[in-house]
């Protein structure tokens, strides 16, 4: 029993992210940036990303996948062009392919992919054939019932195991405006 709890906190550490993940959080307080870990399950987040999707950090784990929000079309409120879209699916379905590889023990992971492949055929035809995605990243629009907000998302590998997604408006920009009134209205709280 005692080992299975230290497995577990373990675990638990490495997908939060060690000091280098809590440092680049730090660093970036300001900006709306989460991280996200194997599973691209969101694990950790700045204030400002918080704010800008409007608390859903409250979400149980199984609400904040990325990759479940992506591919069943749940619990977010960012859209992606078509082209964008069809680029960053292939992103999140080779990275779990890999994660797959790297943690052939992890249930939960092995989980998660079975129940995309049933629950979502683009997921499966997508994992069916071996792809090469593009760069991580382009932009992305919020959309909260008050105006689309247009933004950047670039995703960053940390060396804790973990990436950054990072979403900054053009500075100057009407959209970097909107972005700053967006996430200065909801931080308040």
């Amino acid at each position: 029993m005692r080992a299975r709890r230290v497995r577990a906190h373990r675990r638990h550490r490495a997908a939060r992210g060690g000091a280098g993940a809590e440092r680049f959080l730090r660093r970036h307080a300001g900006s709306a940036v989460c991280l996200v870990d194997a599973s691209w399950t969101i694990v950790a987040w700045t204030p400002a990303w918080r704010s800008m999707c409007r608390n859903a950090s409250g979400a149980d784990p199984a609400g904040r996948n990325v990759a479940r929000q992506v591919f069943t079309g749940t619990g977010s409120r960012i859209r992606r062009a078509a082209e964008e879209e069809a680029e960053f699916r292939r992103l999140l379905v080779d990275d779990l392919r890999r994660a797959v590889l790297r943690h052939p023990r992890d249930e939960a992971l092995a989980d998660l992919v079975t129940g995309l492949r049933t629950g979502s055929e683009a997921f499966d035809a997508l994992w069916s054939v071996a792809s090469a995605p593009g760069p991580a990243g382009g932009r992305v629009v919020l959309d909260f019932g008050t105006g689309p907000i247009t933004i950047g998302s670039d995703v960053v590998g940390l060396r804790d195991g973990l990436c950054a997604i990072v979403f900054s408006a053009a500075p100057g920009s009407a959209d970097a405006d909107r972005l700053a009134e967006l996430i200065g209205s909801h931080a308040s709280r």
